[in-house]
């Protein structure tokens, strides 16, 4: 092919540089097929150049990160979205190179890691790779290279920045997440990038708990569901739960006790069905001293949410409760208590159906708790009772209450088939037939 159709093809030859940053990308991450050493000088040659690379420039980031496009398209009457930093990033040369340094930097230590003398290699950290240590300095002054997507770049792998060399990544994390009001997106594009593609490690809270707490004070409403539960928002919350229930943090840690002073109650919930979903989806057993700390969150949640009086504030964060319920996780009648009391404040639970079917397994052993449960339940779905999609379970539930030796559990599965029966649910009024 010519020059001249391929020049016609990939104009300016931005296509190209970029795959070739990709191909590096690749070859410094394939353990299996391993980058020679030998290619090293010649492999970083090419990889500086990229990093010098006039893409992104300051007119397409604005228009593709900075809201350009959406203006452009909205003067037209369309819509259009443009891109987060950090994606915006993985598609310019400058910005895939960048992410490139770190991976170079990576092959680098694991060739440290091969030598009789390791240990020592390793932890000099930047010191055996100094050509890294120059271009990250350089990129990471705003001045020098002004680009919020290359910014979000060390964001999004500050992680690996930490583990690459501690002292390097502990002396400029306030360079890449800046405190100066004037440097806000430049904060904002690092923070999200690193909490949301990052999961939690102890040893970078202790550099960044600064930051977490800068972005707790931040929170207010989540403007939509994705930012409350996938977004950074969420992303937040659920680290702080991580390290809660491993211990890193406690009650009376002050990142805890920010983000309950500050989160609204819809994130607070959020924090509950975390918790709950996590131990539901693991096969292996909770620790004892897991539970033992998620349990004392549940009472002083329980407790404050009591204080406050509010419904509203109890359907959002207690009703999650109903995941840690179905989880199976917690001793039955701590766990049985427990809903009761998230039912009598918020009147409802997540996940009714399968809350009901656990009740189910429990009712021959606790008639009346589950008995008290159901009714709740039902008295609080309103009209919307069949939606439970536990229907036989449910019967199941009263037609053990309706056994029981306590006249009291009795008469409350009675009350609870004479309501179904006012909602015209007449065929529960074959359960009293059969006691």
């Amino acid at each position: 092919m010519s020059h001249r159709l391929l020049e016609g093809r990939d104009k300016n030859w931005g296509s190209t540089r970029i795959t070739i940053a990709r191909l590096l990308s690749d070859a410094f991450q394939d353990e299996k097929h391993a980058f020679p050493q030998s290619l090293q000088t010649q492999a970083w040659d090419v990889l500086e150049i990229l990093t010098r690379d006039p893409d992104p420039d300051p007119e397409n980031e604005q228009r593709y990160v900075g809201g350009g496009i959406e203006k452009e398209y909205a003067s037209k009457g369309m819509k259009a979205s443009g891109y987060d930093p950090v994606t915006y990033a993985m598609n310019t040369v400058r910005g895939e190179a960048m992410s490139c340094v770190i991976k170079y930097a990576l092959w680098v230590r694991r060739q440290l890691e091969k030598q009789s003398n390791a240990e020592e290699l390793v932890a000099r950290g930047f010191e055996e790779m100094p050509e890294v240590r120059t271009v990250l300095d350089n990129h990471l002054d705003v001045k020098q290279d002004p680009s919020i997507a290359i910014h979000s770049v060390y964001g999004e792998r500050f992680p690996l920045l930490y583990h690459l060399d501690q002292t390097w990544a502990a002396d400029n994390a306030r360079g890449i997440f800046p405190v100066e009001g004037s440097l806000q997106d430049y904060f904002d594009a690092a923070w999200k990038a690193y909490i949301v593609f990052n999961r939690p490690f102890n040893a970078v809270l202790e550099v960044l708990k600064s930051e977490y707490g800068r972005a707790i004070e931040q929170m207010g409403e989540p403007p939509d569901e994705h930012e409350r539960t996938g977004g950074p928002y969420g992303r937040v919350v659920e680290h702080l739960m991580t390290f809660y229930w491993w211990g890193t943090l406690n009650l009376e840690s002050p990142l805890i006790t920010l983000f309950y002073q500050k989160s609204c109650s819809k994130l607070r919930g959020h924090a509950m069905e975390f918790i709950g979903r996590s131990f539901r989806n693991t096969d292996k057993p909770i620790p004892d001293e897991v539970t033992a700390r998620v349990k004392a969150l549940w009472a002083a949640r329980l407790e404050s949410v009591g204080k406050e009086g509010s419904q509203e504030s109890a359907r959002d964060e207690l009703s999650k409760f109903g995941w840690w319920f179905v989880s199976r996780k917690f001793d039955e009648e701590w766990s049985m208590n427990a809903l009761g009391d998230a039912l009598q404040l918020a009147g409802c639970v997540d996940m009714p159906h399968m809350v009901v079917e656990h009740l189910a397994e429990l009712a021959s052993r606790m008639p009346s708790q589950t008995m008290n449960c159901l009714s709740m339940i039902i008295t609080g779905s309103g009209d919307h009772w069949r939606i439970l999609g536990s229907e036989d379970k449910a019967k199941d539930i009263i037609r053990t209450a309706l056994k029981s030796e306590d006249e009291g559990t009795r008469q409350q599965a009675r009350d609870v088939v004479n309501l179904l029966g006012s909602r015209g649910y007449f065929d529960y009024g074959n359960l009293l037939k059969e006691a």
